[in-house]
């Protein structure tokens, strides 16, 4: 590929996909400044892997899977953070609610707080499923999983989410 088709690669995949990467971050880090360091480093990982010319089957699965493991860095960098902190702090502004009725965008947004409490593997995989639309395949490339393993996981997770809304409806 010539400079000119990578760098228009970059610029479509930056344009689609830069928010989603951002959303994941910030929900993960709760760190609006953190993520979006996190989301530059992606794409400047996303810059060099074209650059070297090394194919990219899936985008958004390769994406994802380069910011996840940032995101893992960073934890193991601030360890005596505690991770529960981080986690009840997380924030998350929803891409395009101006569709949503009020009542919709409350339960959503009630929903989201409730995926910050599931275990990690189900809220990767809940969160990369339902939020940012990806498929079990590339949530499977994107976590190094088997799709069986990846929808079990969204499964289990989505029974989880539902028993934490009920419990919470009743607090």
């Amino acid at each position: 590929m010539d400079d000119d088709t990578i760098q228009a690669q970059f610029l479509e995949t930056y344009d689609r996909l830069a928010d989603s990467i951002y959303r994941y971050a910030r929900m993960r880090l709760s760190d609006h400044d953190a993520a979006l360091d996190l989301t530059q480093e992606t794409f400047m990982r996303y810059w060099r892997h074209l650059s070297e010319g090394k194919p990219v089957a899936h985008e958004r699965a390769l994406l994802f899977t380069i910011v996840r493991r940032l995101v893992i860095d960073r934890y193991r960098a601030r360890r005596t953070e505690s991770l529960d902190q981080l986690q009840e702090d997380a924030g998350f502004e929803p891409s395009d609610e101006r569709e949503l009725s009020p009542d919709a965008r409350a339960e959503g947004a009630r929903a989201l707080s409730l995926v910050a409490q599931l275990p990690e593997d189900y809220r990767d995989a809940v969160f990369l499923r339902y939020v940012e639309g990806l498929e079990p395949r590339d949530i499977a490339a994107a976590l190094d999983l088997s799709a069986n393993v990846v929808s079990v996981r969204i499964h289990r997770g989505v029974e989880k989410l539902r028993a934490l809304m009920h419990t919470d409806e009743h607090a």
